[in-house]
């Protein structure tokens, strides 16, 4: 199972990442870019789902990353409540609270490499 841990926190990180390069942009230039605003909201969507798996395989790793809710919960109004997505929160969320679930979920990915 820690395999598979590791792949979601990978995912968790590698994810978080894409958003930080195509939101290093001031707000307008971000909802000016179509396909920045496509791939940030993809990017969330795999957060989501890689936090979800990791509940299942190690809810001991889960519960030691910030934001783990709020995050689930963005994921589904991404995906089941599209039309009524607001640019505004997905870009404060790319810049406020996905870098606190990057470095925790970098840190729980270097521990595990570690042993």
């Amino acid at each position: 199972m820690r395999g598979d841990a590791r792949a979601c926190l990978h995912d968790i990180v590698q994810a978080a990442d894409d958003i930080a390069e195509f939101t290093a942009v001031s707000f307008d230039a971000y909802v000016a870019d179509k396909r920045a605003r496509l791939s940030v909201e993809r990017q969330f969507t795999v957060i989501g789902e890689a936090l979800k798996a990791l509940s299942r395989l190690e809810p001991a790793l889960l519960a030691r990353l910030p934001t783990v809710s709020s995050m689930i919960a963005f994921r589904n109004i991404l995906i089941h409540r599209y039309q009524a997505i607001d640019q505004s929160i997905v870009y404060q969320h790319a810049r406020s609270s996905l870098p606190k679930l990057r470095e925790a979920a970098a840190a729980l990915l270097a521990e595990l490499d570690r042993g």
